[in-house]
């Protein structure tokens, strides 16, 4: 029964893909050069975008930057602004602006370029998602070592003790998705916060693990991947419900406290875990899937088979709009 369902979504999902507008398939001859673009907005931050030539797949020529566009931004159909190069910019194909689009806000591109057809795109900046709450359930567990070390401060050698802290949670993300429409994630840990006595914060980053149906793991056979390595899905197992996401983390971390020499850190007071659930495009969804697929880093090389939602071109132009939740985890 489960090789039926892996084989009968496997149909589904191929069917699906291959309704997405703007496959580019190779056609047997090496045309013009596409403008590539590159542009992923996240809500409320600058809008930057990456301007390069395509090259056919057997060709030996180098990829190219393009310095020479004019790239107009528009929002809800009204013009905004030009996009420029900075003078100390050291790439030379990256454009900036000053617009910064919000959750709701229909965001447009017409790019022209001399010897280039002119190409547009646009995208809907989607709506923050919503973490109800994390639960989790594990353990800490405790060592420490007995080490010598030289105190400066009164010329000899002393015993002085470091902690290590092994930590390991089966956590669950309650996410609240809104119904008739579908929605598309994506789900990370961000970084550990370590706040100490003295009223000091220390960061690192984290790594999570999950196994949830959600990612597709069982069903990586799709898409010529053994994981779903940008940990995105859609709703179409919960549209309209409150989906539990399960993940885990483990963390290894080290205190040393002695309050009379600087070399040691203070005693810690609390520590907080922070995740972060992005509300993505379809574009950005399909382009991620695509591009796991292909086993390519980029659209550079034409003919590609990666989404794109570039007309007159190819590369795509999506967006994300994000939520933070702080886990605020045990001292022991």
């Amino acid at each position: 029964m489960k090789t039926i369902y892996k084989y009968i979504t496997a149909l589904f999902i191929a069917a699906f893909l291959c309704s997405c507008e703007n496959t580019i398939e190779f056609d047997g001859e090496a045309g013009k050069p596409k403008l590539v673009l590159h542009c992923f907005l996240y809500s409320g931050e600058p809008i930057m975008l990456t301007l390069q030539t395509g090259k056919f797949f057997l060709s030996n020529e180098r990829i190219k930057p393009v310095r020479n566009a004019t790239v107009q931004v528009y929002c809800n159909d009204q013009f905004i602004e030009t996009m420029k190069i900075p003078n100390d910019n050291d790439y030379m194909h990256q454009y900036f602006g000053n617009f910064r689009p919000r959750p709701g806000d229909k965001v447009s591109l017409k790019v022209s370029a001399p010897n280039f057809e002119p190409v547009d795109c646009s995208t809907v900046m989607p709506q923050p998602p919503v973490i109800q709450k994390v639960d989790y359930t594990g353990e800490v567990k405790r060592d420490f070592y007995i080490f010598e070390r030289f105190d400066e401060i009164n010329n000899i050698m002393v015993q002085d003790t470091m902690y290590q802290f092994d930590e390991n949670y089966d956590m669950i993300c309650h996410i609240s998705d809104p119904g008739n429409i579908r929605n598309y994630y994506g789900f990370s840990g961000t970084h550990y916060v370590f706040c100490y006595e003295d009223g000091s914060k220390e960061s690192s980053p984290i790594n999570i693990n999950s196994n949830d149906i959600v990612f597709g793991i069982e069903e990586s056979e799709l898409f010529d991947s053994q994981e779903n390595r940008h940990k995105i899905f859609s709703d179409e197992l919960f549209n309209g419900k409150v989906y539990q996401l399960k993940f885990d983390y483990n963390y290894t971390f080290f205190n040393a406290t002695n309050n009379t020499h600087s070399y040691y850190q203070p005693y810690i007071k609390s520590r907080e875990c922070h995740v972060r659930l992005y509300s993505i495009t379809e574009e950005h969804y399909l382009y991620l899937r695509t591009l796991e697929a292909s086993g390519n880093d980029s659209f550079f090389t034409e003919p590609v088979q990666i989404y794109s939602n570039v007309n007159g071109g190819i590369g795509i132009l999506a967006a994300c709009t994000s939520t933070d939740y702080v886990i605020q985890m045990p001292v022991k």
